[in-house]
Parts: structure tokens; sequence; C-alpha cells
């Protein structure tokens, strides 16, 4: 076992040296970077986040015979994967719904939230628009919009919204063959507005503060989000795909339901669990 920063790409180099595969769970700002040293060492790249911003990355990929593959972890990820498999069930389908949330099993005011990955991931869902479709076509929606009450079977009244990250490039697959796709993220009633009010004010721009610092208003909410809402706790992953179509001449709707709690025995949060397998 090694520790070292993400960052520092001369430290990692002989770590990952002989590797076959590079998993990175870090950051998404770092996943470009790690992806080329990954493929330097011959390695593939696996990444739980979402597409690399970098087009240089498919060219070197190809010409070294190497895969990038993002979007292994929950959502974009496990979902994915639920979606296809519901709409296996169907001749011809129509519209598929997505609920899908990391929530922790006892939620606290004001937040009612905690982090299951980085601070830097979720203002990157809360501050990115969303993939949709609707009539067959590729639709965005703001994030942090369309907040609508859910209630949940073992967790009670809940709110979906819109949020970043959703099912990645699926939507762009299904375009044309799928009539109407939808994805929210779940949370605790209350969520939703209070990280809206510090989005309005700014808190999450990337302006620095003042000319006597590097620091952006972004950066310091990073570190507040880290220390209030950061740290070990039990947690919950919820997952539902409703999907609605026709199959032998009828109409039917297939739902897939998927619920999974902080294991006691091992050790494992539920995020851990539902984004290390579908990477594994």
């Amino acid at each position: 076992t090694f520790e070292a920063d993400a960052r520092d790409v001369t430290t990692l180099e002989p770590i990952l040296a002989g590797s076959a595969v590079v998993v990175s769970c870090v950051g998404p700002h770092h996943s470009p970077a790690l992806a080329r040293l990954a493929l330097m060492l011959g390695a593939h790249f696996v990444d739980l986040g979402g597409p690399l911003n970098d087009p240089d990355l498919a060219e070197r990929a190809a010409a070294r015979g190497k895969w990038i593959v993002t979007g292994a972890g929950l959502a974009p990820g496990l979902a994915n994967v639920l979606v296809v498999l519901a709409l296996e069930a169907f001749d011809h389908a129509h519209s598929v719904r997505v609920l899908v949330g990391d929530i922790p099993a006892e939620p606290s005011p004001p937040f009612n939230h905690r982090l299951a990955h980085s601070a830097e991931k979720l203002l990157d869902d809360y501050t990115s628009p969303v993939t949709v479709l609707r009539d067959g076509r590729i639709e965005t929606r703001d994030p942090m919009t369309g907040i609508e009450p859910v209630d949940v079977e073992g967790f009670g009244a809940m709110e979906a919204f819109y949020a970043g990250a959703g099912l990645g490039a699926l939507a762009g697959r299904l375009a044309g063959d799928l009539n109407r796709l939808d994805v929210k993220v779940l949370r605790y009633p209350g969520h939703a507005e209070q990280m809206r009010f510090l989005l309005d004010l700014g808190l999450a721009d990337t302006t620095v503060l003042d000319v006597r610092t590097h620091l952006t208003y972004r950066d310091v909410l990073i570190r507040r989000l880290r220390q209030r809402l950061g740290g070990a706790y039990r947690d919950a992953v919820v997952l539902r795909v409703d999907a609605e179509g026709e199959s032998g001449g009828h109409s039917h709707r297939h739902t897939i339901r998927l619920v999974d709690r902080f294991d006691e025995a091992s050790g494992l949060s539920a995020m851990q669990r539902c984004t290390a397998f579908p990477a594994a």
C-alpha cells in the first residue's frame, strides 16, 4: 500500500509502473493527467466519473491499443447498466425515469447530507447541466431545478432534482430510440434549498477572493464542505429505474429497485460498494 498525492505524477509513476489497469477514484480535475500517465505506462484507465475533457486522450489510447473507460461508478455507471437491463424487457421502450441518491442513514440539518465522494464532485454536479431526452431528442436541464417530492420506501419523504453527472453519454446513445429519459438525484427534503442558497450567493464561483490570495470562492466553499460534511458515517444508496414500453403487443411498466446500506461486517460504505463493484 502506498500513499501519494494524486497531483504528484513524478511520485505516482514508479508506483503505477507495471500495472495493467489504473482505476481513478479521486476528484474529476485530476483524471486527465492520471489518464495520460496510465497510457504512458502502457495501462488501461478506468474512471468513476464522467467524460474526460481532453480530446487528445482518445487518439493516444487508440495509438497504444488501450482502453479509457469513464462513467464506471454509480451514476454514471451502475445506473446505466440497470437502465439497459430495464430496456431489455421491452420490444419497444418509450420512457425511462431514474432516481438515484447517496444519502446518510441519519440525516442532520441544515444540509441533511454528507460527502460520499469529493466536495469538488458535489459542486460539479450541482453546477453542471443535465442531459435528458424529450420526444427522442437531447435537451438539457439546469442543475438544482425540477425539485419534486418523492416517497421512498424505507426512507420516507425525500426530494428529487436535476444535478450534473447523470447517465453520462447514455442519453446520446438512446436518442431517436427512446422517447423520454429523465434522471434526478435523491436527497432528504430541504437539501436543495440550502445548497441553492449557497450557490446563488456566488460561493461556487471560480473568481479569486482578493488580489492578495490565489484562493477562489469555490476553494473556500470546498474546504468548508469538507469540514462540515466530510468524515466517516453510515450511508445508503438508493437507485430506482422505471421504464415503460410495449412487449408482446401490450403496454407495461418495468421497475428495478436497488437499496444498499453501510456494511457493518466489512466496514464498507454503500457508496464504496456501489462504485467499486461496477468499476471492477
